[in-house]
């Protein structure tokens, strides 16, 4: 094949990518490309403790695919199936730091982080 012939069969996809660059380039393309699950997870307080026990909290997961089998990792480890809502509630759980990963179909495996709100110490 010849040097002319060769250009010409990549001409139109040096000039899409050129004129694509912009647009891949733009500020909150990432976010695009990035685009979440909206699965979340939420540390919260659910009943303050007297003087003497500890306070109790509970792990919230929202936002996952119905029936999505998670696992939880942190000071209180567990293996859980979100409800057909995408969700699920875990009571009397340890405060501290936790990670949840699951997997989509088709999909690599994710973790997302979860710590109490700020101000939420336990005791």
């Amino acid at each position: 094949m010849n040097r002319h012939r060769r250009l010409a069969l990549l001409a139109p996809a040096l000039a899409a990518s050129v004129a694509l660059a912009p647009a891949v380039w733009a500020p909150g393309a990432t976010a695009v490309a990035a685009a979440p699950t909206g699965a979340s997870c939420a540390l919260v307080r659910t009943e303050p403790g007297m003087q003497d026990e500890d306070t109790r909290f509970a792990l919230r997961l929202t936002g996952f695919p119905p029936g999505q089998e998670v696992v939880v990792d942190g000071p209180t480890d567990f293996r859980a199936r979100v409800d057909a809502k995408g969700a699920f509630e875990e009571d009397s759980v340890v405060y501290g730091p936790y990670r949840v990963g699951f997997r989509e179909p088709g999909a690599d495996p994710r973790i997302i982080r979860c710590t109490a709100p700020p101000g939420q110490a336990a005791g």
